[in-house]
């Protein structure tokens, strides 16, 4: 079966800040009006419109306000399906993070095709129309393109390598649960444990045992805030060995214990 790429779509002009925090999805955010400040990990953006901003389903992030106006499209987009895809180095730039990248990007020039695009999304998610799902994966995939014919420097090349770390993700995103190793991984993909470390931080901006980590902790995030699993099921079902190692992983990841985390955001 087709998997749907945009999970989901919105349009928003309310002016409101959002504090830290993360999402099981990418994002793909196109800035139509206002002037915001975007933080995501470590970096700080003063981002004005028209631009768009990435983030990962592995990042914690912020926005505040700075203007009066504030108008913007958010898409959630499924970071498996992207990886899966025909067209996958350009799905690439929603997770992996090289040195330098920069989440945030001026499409003044375009902005007019970025806004027909983000309303055409927004229009097949709300109508449901046949082959709404196809239409809603092959604007997004036209939107990547369009930054790309913009800015190919935001985009890594399609290589053997790319390719290789995007098979290794997969396979993590598959199998999380077990008991995942960089001597597994290296004997799986017939590289050292040293270039395979190099090849994949290089790509993706982490080492292979923190990206693992990082998935299973923002599936425990998800878990926590969407589920009535308990903290210890939840453990067992992100591939943590033991509890005191989880609720030690969590709190440094993001900022508080997996029980705390749950009465403060549980839906």
């Amino acid at each position: 079966m087709r998997q749907d790429i945009v999970e989901h779509i919105y349009y928003s002009n309310s002016i409101e800040d959002i504090k830290v925090h993360s999402h099981n999805c990418c994002q793909i955010v196109f800035l139509k009006k206002g002037k915001i400040n975007l933080t995501v990990g470590t970096k700080v953006y003063a981002a004005n419109a028209p631009c768009i901003f990435f983030v990962s389903n592995l990042e914690n992030h912020a926005v505040y306000v700075e203007s009066h106006e504030y108008e913007r499209y958010c898409a959630y987009i499924n970071h498996q399906a992207g990886l899966s895809a025909v067209d996958q180095p350009l799905f690439a730039i929603l997770e992996n993070r090289p040195e330098g990248f920069e989440h945030v990007l001026d499409v003044s020039p375009i902005k007019d095709d970025v806004q027909w695009i983000f309303e055409k999304l927004l229009a097949e998610k709300q109508k449901g129309l046949p082959l709404s799902q196809r239409a809603g994966n092959m604007l997004i995939m036209y939107l990547l393109i369009t930054i790309y014919r913009y800015s190919p420097k935001m985009f890594q090349n399609p290589t053997h390598t790319v390719s290789v770390v995007s098979e290794i993700q997969r396979y993590i995103g598959k199998n999380y649960m077990k008991d995942i190793s960089l001597d597994l991984l290296a004997k799986k993909y017939h590289l050292s444990r040293y270039y395979l470390s190099h090849l994949f931080k290089k790509t993706t901006g982490y080492a292979p045992i923190e990206y693992l980590n990082m998935y299973r902790l923002a599936l425990a995030r998800n878990l926590l805030i969407e589920s009535e699993l308990t903290v210890s099921e939840i453990c067992g079902k992100t591939g943590f060995s033991d509890l005191s190692n989880f609720s030690r992983s969590f709190k440094n990841r993001f900022g508080s214990s997996p029980t705390a985390y749950r009465k403060k955001f549980k839906l």
